[in-house]
């Protein structure tokens, strides 16, 4: 099914842990729906709205879609970046968490499902209420760690993470994304965060940055992890390196090639593009559905 017509969307606010007000939208059927609830966690500097289509696909076949945006991005943002004090490990701690957790009061008795997007995957092992999530979908997860990205990409995220990260984010007081085309502007702690993990061979879990396995390791849901050939952000080694601390998942690994699917190209946000036309979509909603025991 993907008569969108049939959806309504609706925007709103949800608290985060600490009450921050992330801005959301919620996709349904006008008819009942009964698949449960998919909440998708977006990838970095990227706006909820990218996902709409998607969301409003998972809407046509019976879930409660939810999409949101990170405290500091899209219309989470505060009117100034300058000084807003926003890191990547509150996303996880605080933002997912405090989403899970509206999810699962206000549909107690739906399954709760996550699709997370890049990082979008990754922010589960920071997030404490995980034991909530009955299953997830991962779209190109990766270890950020620069050294694992094919060349020439590995010498230009070496010169983003060691030289223009620290001296643009000294320069505008938040990182200035928008203008190197590379998202939505993000706030100057969340690139000082990613900039420490991707310098870093253990990335996100060394024990410098304060972030544990243990987190990853508590998450039991099975997840359907889809890398993608052209990907120059997530190749394999860095999709494979991530899943590695998802110690107790049960993961089904999918490697998606443009021809197959009689694409020229999907890179890191194609998937989100596709559309129901294209077998993937349906692959992905008819794993959300399963209903088999972990």
């Amino acid at each position: 099914m993907s008569d969108t017509s049939q959806v309504r969307k609706t925007d709103f606010k949800i608290a985060a842990v600490d009450g921050t007000p992330l801005a959301a939208s919620l996709y349904e059927r006008f008819s009942k729906p009964t698949a449960g609830v998919v909440i998708i966690n977006s990838a970095t500097g990227v706006r909820r709205h990218f996902y709409d289509a998607y969301a409003r696909y998972l809407a046509t076949n019976g879930f409660h879609a939810v999409t949101y945006d990170y405290r500091g991005v899209g219309d989470s943002r505060p009117s100034s970046l300058r000084g807003f004090n926003a890191c990547v490990q509150q996303w996880g701690q605080l933002d997912v968490d405090g989403v899970i957790a509206w999810a699962s009061e206000r549909y107690p008795n739906e399954k709760l499902n996550i699709v997370g997007h890049s990082v979008g995957g990754v922010l589960l092992g920071l997030t404490s209420n995980t034991d909530l999530i009955d299953r997830a979908v991962f779209v190109a997860p990766q270890s950020g760690y620069w050294r694992l990205l094919p060349v020439p990409y590995k010498q230009a995220w070496a010169f983003l993470w060691y030289v223009a990260n620290p001296v643009l984010t000294k320069i505008f007081g938040y990182f200035p994304a928008k203008r190197l085309g590379l998202g939505e502007d993000l706030p100057a702690g969340v690139m000082s965060e990613f900039g420490l993990w991707a310098c870093d061979p253990e990335y996100i879990v060394s024990a410098t940055h304060g972030v544990s396995r243990s987190g990853f390791e508590r998450i039991r849901a099975p997840v359907l992890a889809y890398s993608i050939e052209d990907d120059t952000t997530a190749p394999r080694a860095a999709f494979h390196a991530i899943l590695e601390l998802y110690t107790n998942a049960h993961i089904e690994r999918r490697h998606l090639k443009p021809q197959e699917l009689g694409m020229t190209k999907i890179g890191h946000f194609g998937f989100f593009r596709l559309g129901p036309a294209v077998p993937v979509w349906a692959e992905s909603c008819q794993w959300l559905t399963k209903k088999e025991d972990r």
